[in-house]
């Protein structure tokens, strides 16, 4: 396990953690929030959203009790890497384990959060889950994991270093959540503005020979090897890029008996079918792809109408709303090809078109930047840990 640094010693979970098994009626106890998975997130130690007693109906699981500075953990689905520290008092389901110290002289409260942070500790949780559809871990899994742990004066200058690592992390958060805001807002105002311009059917703006289309390719019909596909998953969830690493095959036998549904470089790609109005371009690498049967394809001609202007409006919370209005549900929310081509569009002059496209994609670079250096930090808090010799 290699050599520890003098005064460091070797300890298991359990030694220095407990399980608090606090227990609370929600509808006595006079408690006013309560946490449940969905609202932590990934490499997040904030809480951020919560429930409201008293609003919905909760499942018998929720009765465990936690009070701020306890760390919650989600010992369902592990692999999710659900840690946070609560900073309210509050309940939440049985499943999620509310953790301490157990003596804040051996390990301080403040650092076991990010202990539970590491790599070493989230392949030891993902390694001891047991099930295969929804895998879990159980405390006492948890208990004999072993690490090092330093003398109490080295774990509050660990401590120190990783909480103003967090106080920068939130810095690039609000960053963030400020740069997106900003470029919804100029999306919206633009949107409002285009009320006035000609509007036209989609389907004036694309070439008669290349009307839109249904993606074919099912499930079933996906191979290792051959022309690639894209599906719904492959669109990033905000819809702005189609994501290249695990893209999907289809054999050449089939993509030749589905050649109608290929795309180029540059078409529109909506999803169509359970997940309603996702929206991305055909990037230069997957020019002659297939598309999968949840996607539509937009092929709009450039002498009409700037394929990034539709492309964004169609992204915009206004035109998602319409989209999602649109659908009808059958076993899954379906959007048909008739409505989208004629859905009716604001075509300004093409100027108008350009610079409004320029004004979107200034504030997607904005964003793009802050996110990027987002990521940087987490990396950041990676060698941080590493150094410190906790990793």
């Amino acid at each position: 396990m290699g050599e520890m640094k003098p005064g460091w010693r070797r300890v298991k979970f359990g030694e220095v953690v407990r399980q608090v098994k606090e227990k609370a009626d929600p509808q006595t106890s006079g408690l006013e929030r309560f946490v449940a998975g969905e609202h932590m997130d990934t490499d997040d130690l904030r809480l951020r959203r919560w429930g409201d007693i008293g609003e919905g109906y909760l499942g018998p699981a929720f009765h465990a009790r936690f009070r701020p500075g306890q760390v919650l953990y989600g010992s369902r689905r592990t692999y999710l890497r659900k840690v946070a520290v609560a900073d309210f008092d509050g309940i939440c389901a049985n499943t999620t384990f509310v953790l301490e110290s157990r003596n804040p002289d051996v390990l301080l409260p403040e650092l076991l959060p990010f202990f539970m942070q590491t790599e070493a500790f989230h392949e030891h949780s993902k390694r001891e889950s047991k099930g295969s559809v929804n895998p879990y871990v159980n405390f006492s899994d948890l208990a004999w994991y072993e690490f090092a742990l330093p003398p109490i004066a080295e774990q509050r200058r660990i401590a120190s270093v990783c909480q103003a690592h967090q106080q920068l992390r939130e810095c690039h958060m609000a960053a963030l959540r400020a740069a997106q805001s900003l470029a919804v807002t100029i999306l919206h105002e633009d949107s409002i503005r285009l009320t006035s311009a000609p509007h036209l059917e989609v389907s004036a703006i694309v070439p008669h020979e290349s009307p839109i289309c249904y993606g074919i390719v099912q499930p079933g019909e996906v191979v290792n090897t051959g022309n690639r596909m894209i599906r719904v998953c492959d669109l990033d969830q905000n819809g702005r890029f189609v994501d290249l690493t695990d893209i999907a095959h289809v054999s050449a036998t089939v993509d030749e008996q589905y050649k109608r549904s290929r795309v180029h470089r540059g078409d529109i790609l909506v999803s169509v079918v359970g997940t309603i109005g996702r929206v991305a371009r055909v990037p230069d690498e997957l020019d002659g792809a297939n598309i999968a049967r949840a996607l539509a394809r937009i092929r709009i001609d450039p002498h009409k109408a700037d394929p990034d202007f539709v492309a964004t409006l169609l992204r915009s919370p206004m035109w998602q709303r319409k989209l999602t209005a649109d659908s009808f549900e059958t076993a899954r929310k379906t959007l048909n090809i008739g409505v989208l081509e004629s859905l009716q569009l604001p075509i300004p002059p093409m100027r108008i078109q350009q610079l409004m496209v320029d004004r979107w994609k200034t504030s997607e670079r904005v964003t793009a930047n802050v996110a990027q250096r987002l990521e940087s930090v987490a990396c950041l808090r990676s060698s941080a840990l590493c150094a410190a010799g906790i990793a």
